[in-house]
């Protein structure tokens, strides 16, 4: 059975990997030069395990109170029952990740909202060593084809794209994808039996982020135009604490920090969020993002500071050295001097509705990872559950798709071949740039941390306006990437603004203060 993967972060290298071992062609693309470059590899925190002191209910309980309400709970159920024993077959048995040890065991680090210490970690780089050990070890051992600076211009889905007029009696189905090849500027049709969007988050909507530039949503706008299901996208979590210096890039400073005893203070030097929180810097994410805006806004502060004053010097550096050595750069010893941090967009809650078992509501197409809403993280994600939930819910799809294989094949001849017709030009380059400078000033100050219906509305009429424009040009101008990512983005901003408005209820991390 042929399957096609589209994305190369957590979630879509481990559907490669158990796909390949049950015996199917698996061919992964990714729309960078390398597919190491994906937004879990930016992932600094870890991942959830278990402590030899855990439970699956400590952890199920956790999960459904950070999910405010809105956590389905067989999918918290079966992250807390099966995760743990889904993580060590393949990234600790299989592609024996390097995670960091004490005294012989697994290292365990504690976060925001979590009971106890239950966290594997690799210093500050958790993302980045587990996606190289998978890449090393998918590269090494299994046939897996990897097809780089390729971007997916649409899914081919009947009976939308198929020339047999009979076809629109079909159910809506996935059958492969449309393929821009940047180095040889053709489209080009990928079939497959089994599609999945495993492409990651949506950050570059917004004007501050921890995502790198490729998180442009290109998966749920590929599944919006397709025709799938997408829920609960007004959930936006927004990071509290990314370094506070324009050219850092909004450079992540984990919570992991925070898990070792670091505290969020004021420029008075004072513990303001506990006023917020009795849990202090430890709440849960939206409230502590909140709460520093708030801090922010009361006082006319340009960021706030977070203090590791309370841990030793060679602890900081070996725990933490991405960390030290980024803000050495900046001029601050984190040693002796707290860290000015400020919020940004972190990660996408909602996304492509999947059952447990991967599925969308479009046969054949499966969504993993952060382009997926499972369900386990309701209105808000429990720090490094969203790395587990990338392994487990591959883990899911993939035997699906193994217990209900299928072969397209006989459906191809009827696809009609990508229109682009010669002659286009290119889009303007600096219109594309200011363009979505104007999207993410948008999205920040009007779909942010904090929202109003006013602001809501206004983003909405101002963002359907530049889906008009944008829509007009890719049907105008000859394909390019970042013509096609900021269409994307836009479509995104959409779903998030419109669904941001129509849910008046201030849960999780969808705050309205009206």
């Amino acid at each position: 059975m042929r399957i096609l993967v589209i994305g190369s972060g957590i979630a879509g290298l481990t559907t490669a990997l158990l796909a390949d071992q049950d015996g199917h062609e698996v061919t992964v693309l990714t729309k960078t030069d390398d597919p190491l470059i994906c937004n879990s590899r930016y992932a600094q925190g870890g991942i959830v395990y278990n402590a030899p002191e855990d439970k699956p209910d400590l952890l199920y309980n956790d999960i459904l109170n950070a999910g405010s309400s809105m956590t389905l709970p067989a999918a918290a159920r079966l992250l807390a029952e099966q995760g743990p024993s889904i993580l060590k077959k393949v990234l600790l048995d299989t592609v024996k990740v390097p995670f960091a040890r004490r005294n012989g065991d697994f290292a365990l680090a504690g976060e925001g909202a979590h009971s106890l210490k239950r966290i594997l970690y690799s210093g500050d780089n958790t993302g980045e060593v587990i996606i190289t050990a998978l890449l090393d070890y998918i590269k090494k051992y299994t046939s897996v084809k990897f097809k780089s600076r390729r971007m997916v211009l649409d899914l081919i889905t009947i009976p939308h794209h198929s020339a047999d007029p009979v076809s629109v009696y079909d159910r809506n189905f996935c059958l492969g994808a449309y393929v821009y090849n940047f180095k040889k500027n053709k489209v080009k049709k990928y079939f497959a039996d089994k599609v999945v969007l495993a492409t990651g988050g949506i950050g570059q909507v917004y004007k501050h982020t921890t995502n790198p530039e490729c998180a442009t949503g290109d998966g749920l706008a590929l599944a919006k135009r397709a025709g799938a299901r997408i829920v609960n996208m007004e959930y936006t979590q927004f990071h509290p604490t990314t370094l506070a210096f324009k050219e850092a890039g909004n450079f992540l400073i984990s919570e992991a920090l925070r898990g070792e005893g670091a505290v969020i203070l004021n420029k008075n030097g004072e513990d303001f969020i506990a006023k917020f929180d009795k849990r202090g810097s430890l709440a849960p994410r939206d409230i502590v993002s909140r709460a520093i805006q708030s801090e922010l806004s009361n006082k006319r502060s340009d960021y706030v500071l977070l203090s590791l004053t309370d841990m030793e010097d060679s602890f900081i550096e070996k725990r933490f050295p991405g960390i030290f050595k980024k803000c050495r750069q900046y001029g601050i010893d984190i040693r002796h001097e707290p860290i000015p941090v400020v919020p940004a967009f972190h990660f996408s809650v909602g996304g492509v509705l999947t059952g447990l078992n991967g599925r969308t509501s479009i046969a054949n197409l499966y969504a993993v990872g952060e382009v997926a809403c499972t369900g386990v993280h309701g209105a808000n994600r429990l720090a490094s559950t969203s790395l587990l939930e990338g392994v487990v819910f591959a883990a899911q799809a993939v035997n699906d798709m193994h217990a209900h294989p299928g072969d397209l094949r006989h459906r191809e001849k009827e696809i009609k071949e990508w229109d682009q017709p010669s002659g286009r030009e290119q889009a303007d380059p600096v219109l594309l740039n200011q363009e979505w400078e104007v999207l993410k000033t948008i999205m920040w100050n009007y779909v942010g941390i904090s929202r109003r219906q006013l602001l809501l509305s206004r983003a909405l009429i101002r963002l359907n306006g530049m889906q008009e424009e944008i829509d007009s040009l890719y049907r105008e101008s000859r394909i390019s990437k970042k013509l096609s990512e900021f269409r994307n983005a836009v479509t995104v901003s959409r779903i998030i603004a419109d669904s941001a408005l129509k849910n008046k209820s201030s849960i999780g991390c969808h705050y309205r203060v009206d």
